[in-house]
């Protein structure tokens, strides 16, 4: 019996690392579901019910953006896919109580659904976040996507809460300004937006993301020195594009003495 469970961990270990690949490296969503339920067939390891649901979550995505089907298939289908979404990540925090990796997918399938129809997701969502942090509290990760819950019910305070949170934990993370700088800009809070893409740019100078989005606040408060200024350093790290070049040409002509 003991050799024979060995095996079976060994092949769902296997179809597991098959299934791992074909989906987080190769994006490919045609391979990564047979493989990682032969897995889940074989052995109930939480990492096989979390990657299921995570690819659950891909499909989900997937069928909503396709064109060209009928209403009740994509209905059929969303059904299908919401429900093992949120099977199989509930069986991964009941497989893994202690990894708070569960309960960070389970939030986000939860999230996924609160603007489907959905409201109840919300308390849910907000749960497995907190039972994540309860479980890990210094994972900047974990506030991170609290804040993406927050943002899909528009609550601005909660979201710069948790983004808050998140850079308490990880201050050096180019990352975590830059979403912090990109809330405040949706916003409209330009200068605190500055601040935020000026603290990602000194801990990676090369975010052409960062460095795009302060040019377009320098922009919107009438900068256009600052904001050209900007715009044609992420020019030089990206030539190729056509629309950076129109604005920059744009700010160089209302610029005083542009005409020499």
């Amino acid at each position: 019996v003991g050799g024979a469970w060995l095996t079976g961990r060994l092949i769902a270990g296997a179809h597991l690392a098959f299934g791992v690949k074909a989906f987080y490296v190769e994006h490919n969503l045609t391979t990564a579901p047979p493989a990682l339920a032969a897995s889940a067939a074989r052995a109930s390891l939480p990492r096989v019910y979390r990657t299921i649901a995570e690819v659950d979550l891909a499909l989900l995505q997937d069928l909503l953006a396709k064109p060209g089907q009928t209403a009740e298939a994509v209905r059929l289908r969303f059904q299908e896919l919401a429900g093992s979404a949120v099977s199989n990540a509930r069986l991964a925090t009941e497989r893994g109580p202690e990894d708070y990796r569960n309960f960070l997918t389970l939030g986000a399938v939860y999230r996924a659904l609160l603007p489907l129809g959905f409201p109840e997701a919300n308390n849910l969502a907000e749960s497995a976040y907190q039972t994540a942090i309860t479980l890990a509290p210094h994972i900047p990760t974990i506030y991170l996507e609290r804040a993406r819950l927050a943002l899909v019910r528009k609550d601005s305070s909660a979201v710069e809460k948790w983004l808050t949170s998140a850079l308490a934990e990880k201050p050096n993370s180019s990352q975590l300004w830059y979403e912090l700088g990109w809330f405040q800009y949706q916003e409209g809070r330009n200068e605190e937006a500055i601040t935020a893409f000026g603290r990602a740019l000194e801990i990676d100078p090369y975010f052409s993301n960062a460095r795009y989005l302060l040019a377009s606040s320098y922009e919107r408060l009438g900068n256009r020195e600052a904001a050209l200024a900007a715009f044609e350093q992420v020019f030089l790290a990206n030539p190729e594009r056509t629309d950076l070049r129109e604005i920059i040409e744009r700010l160089r002509d209302s610029l005083p003495n542009s005409h020499g």
